[in-house]
């Protein structure tokens, strides 16, 4: 080979010098390594290979919000659902396996718990289109929610689908507050346990997890109702009691301490309880504000119709929150906040949302393969299937 050719020669990359490359490709958007696997058979092989795919969810730690479930008024119905996609990714039977008439209660561990009109819950994975009927247990219940949590022994929850989950239902009757809980494995609902409160469950909150604890809002309270799964106990803590212009919503649980975000006028707060003193005394402590009122746009401070039955008059709203963001839905549009860089994105035109549900998910190395050896080897289709690896 001459001088000069050599000198104008393509270089190589190594396998390995590759698969370092593809394992910094965000998550967040799939069909980047869907393009990258049709390169070529070399490329594809690394891409699907079960090392990647493992290798792949421990780089990026936390899986990515490929989705969410924004619930949402109407004029003629008490509010109805819409699965909305977060990046390239698709469901694999198309966005209408959502239907209209499912509400979003709980989304966690790659799964989303929804409660049809029919009755009963229903737990869903996007991925996969997998449906598992799960019926409401014989308990009185004048409010009720419930959270999906998986039930695999030792598991990281980077990859988690299907099989086997928990289903933890909470529930308000009469002064009384009972809680069980549901095992796939079994098909069985646990014995119900009861705590007397008047307050009432929120059945539009959210819980959050911290450790094998669960934490669930009260309605129109500032107080909320704690669930320790293990111990099977359940007990009530207080929240910060402020003059919020809209509901408190839990949003993390860093190093084991429930945070809360609300609204007081145009500034975005956030909460947490320390330690403050002997025998688990709390102090709730004012962490950080975000002004919102240069982050947004002027019309989402406009107020809003006040549609029957809705709790909230004025915008913008705290309805949900994911990993580091706190989703807000005003009359310009849903929006969301990284609550780390105070940096807003506006990611749906729904105007009124009145919650949200995010859902995180890896994609599997069984179901890109799929897509792949199904002749669906174009970027136009490849790239509809999302949540890489």
């Amino acid at each position: 080979m001459s001088p000069s050719h050599s000198r104008h020669s393509t270089p190589t990359l190594s396998d390995d010098d590759v698969f370092s490359v593809f394992l910094r490709i965000p998550p967040d958007d799939p069909a980047r390594l869907v393009r990258a696997s049709l390169a070529c058979k070399a490329w594809r092989r690394i891409v699907t290979g079960p090392e990647f795919c493992r290798l792949y969810r421990e780089f990026h730690g936390a899986p990515p919000m490929l989705g969410f479930v924004v619930g949402f008024w109407t004029r003629n119905t008490d509010g109805v659902s819409r699965f909305i996609t977060a990046t390239s990714f698709r469901p694999s039977s198309g966005t209408d396996s959502y239907p209209s008439n499912w509400k979003a209660v709980d989304s966690r561990h790659g799964r989303i718990l929804v409660r049809p009109i029919s009755g009963g819950y229903i737990v869903w994975d996007p991925i996969t289109n997998g449906r598992w009927g799960v019926p409401f247990p014989s308990m009185d219940r004048q409010s009720s929610t419930a959270a999906v949590l998986c039930a695999k022994e030792r598991c990281d929850h980077l990859g988690c689908h299907g099989h086997p989950f928990l289903v933890a239902m909470v529930a308000s009757w009469q002064g009384t507050t009972s809680a069980c809980v549901y095992s796939s494995e079994s098909g069985l609902w646990s014995d119900t346990i009861t705590l007397k409160h008047p307050d009432y469950i929120n059945n539009t909150g959210r819980s959050i997890l911290v450790g094998n604890t669960l934490y669930f809002p009260f309605d129109d309270s500032c107080r909320v109702l704690q669930y320790k799964l293990g111990e099977q106990k359940l007990s009530v803590i207080d929240v910060p009691k402020v003059n919020w212009k809209e509901r408190l919503v839990f949003i993390s649980a860093e190093d084991g301490v429930v945070v809360f975000a609300g609204l007081r006028g145009t500034r975005l707060s956030l909460w947490s309880a320390e330690p403050a003193g002997p025998g688990g005394a709390l102090a709730w402590v004012e962490r950080r504000v975000i002004e919102l009122e240069t982050l947004l746009p002027p019309r989402a401070f406009e107020p809003r119709p006040h549609p029957v039955g809705a709790r909230y008059e004025n915008e913008p709203n705290v309805s949900g929150f994911a990993e580091g963001v706190v989703f807000l839905s005003t009359m310009a549009g849903l929006f969301t906040v990284e609550l780390s860089s105070g940096q807003t994105k506006k990611v749906a035109e729904v105007k009124m949302a009145k919650n949200v549900t995010p859902w995180s998910s890896f994609y599997t190395q069984e179901e890109f393969w799929s897509c792949m050896s199904n002749g669906q080897v174009y970027v136009e289709k490849c790239g509809a299937f999302w949540g890489m690896i």
